[in-house]
């Protein structure tokens, strides 16, 4: 079942005391065009889940942090690469069914940091909502040459950082002001903030989120398929081409996304189409681009299609 996103106005640009800052929001109304729009990170998106894709993007920047609420109507699956040299904080807000994170699942109030350059592959439910803290990890005083990634409960002061970061949002979307005590010291209160935040995770390895075997193997084989050009037709045929056994692969996408492997590979296919429709290549065409991916029933893949994103192939193609 699929969530109704309320769109904010666009961007504006306004000062508060002196601390520049601008709001930005953005409506996307496809997975792909939605990871292209994310800065400084390498993004690879697929749709989980049946429907019209709906997301809104609200970006808050001050100074050199950057607040970032995401609220997604769909499922999806989404591999992750951080940039180096920053840090990341990270709210889950909601989510049906929680938060599939390097196939750990995740149902508590939690908090996640991203130090330096790091691999993530996360499945969110229905109706997922993120908040997004980003900013040099020289502001917080924090070595990034190690890459890792932590998390923990909430603590009731990680809950009060949760909800001002929302409403500095909130202000910012509505145009409202701060009053002056607020404003003074707007940017320095925030890092002082976000710097406590990042000093409450332990070194101890129980806040560590390790990459497993399961989870690399699934990101291999999505890569594998957007490099191909000759797509297997059934799952049982991918296996049979990289030589793997099909109980490996059916744990490892469970394991990442909750879904069985026949399942998964299907959605994997009918993303291709979508993301090659959009592309939009020279001479493309629906036939070329789902034969590309194993479709050879045309008939049956066009509704298959439409019935996954809410709209046939041809519109996708006409659209972009």
């Amino acid at each position: 079942m699929g969530h109704s996103i309320q769109v904010p106005p666009g961007d504006t640009l306004n000062n508060w005391a002196g601390a520049a800052w601008t709001y930005r929001s953005q409506a996307f109304d496809d997975v792909t065009e939605q990871a292209g729009a994310v800065g400084g990170w390498q993004i690879a998106s697929n749709q989980l889940g049946r429907g019209r894709y709906a997301a809104v993007s609200e970006t808050l920047s001050i100074g050199q942090v950057t607040i970032t609420r995401d609220r997604i109507n769909l499922p999806i699956g989404q591999e992750t690469i951080s940039p180096g040299g920053r840090v990341s904080l990270l709210f889950p807000l909601r989510s049906e069914g929680g938060w599939r994170v390097d196939g750990r699942c995740e149902t508590d109030a939690v908090i996640a940091m991203r130090q330096g350059l790091t691999h993530l592959l996360v499945a969110p439910g229905s109706g997922s909502e993120l908040l997004h803290v980003e900013m040099p990890a020289s502001l917080l005083a924090l070595d990034a040459k190690e890459p890792v990634i932590r998390s923990r409960r909430l603590r009731p002061e990680d809950e009060f950082l949760r909800d001002w970061l929302l409403c500095l949002l909130g202000q910012a979307r509505t145009g409202g002001g701060l009053d002056t005590s607020a404003t003074a010291a707007l940017e320095e209160v925030l890092l002082m903030r976000l710097s406590s935040c990042a000093g409450a995770f332990a070194p101890s390895p129980s806040q560590r989120i390790s990459r497993s075997a399961a989870i690399d193997l699934v990101s291999q084989l999505e890569r594998s398929l957007l490099e191909g050009d000759d797509i297997p037709e059934t799952f049982g045929a991918l296996c049979e081409r990289w030589s793997l056994a099909q109980s490996e692969v059916e744990a490892a996408t469970l394991a990442a996304f909750g879904q069985a492997p026949d399942r998964w590979y299907r959605m994997a296919r009918l993303n291709g189409v979508h993301r090659d429709l959009r592309a939009r290549s020279r001479g493309l065409t629906v036939t070329r681009a789902a034969t590309r991916w194993g479709f050879f029933h045309l008939g049956r893949f066009s509704g298959d299609y439409a019935a996954f994103f809410g709209r046939h192939p041809r519109e996708t193609l006409k659209a972009n």
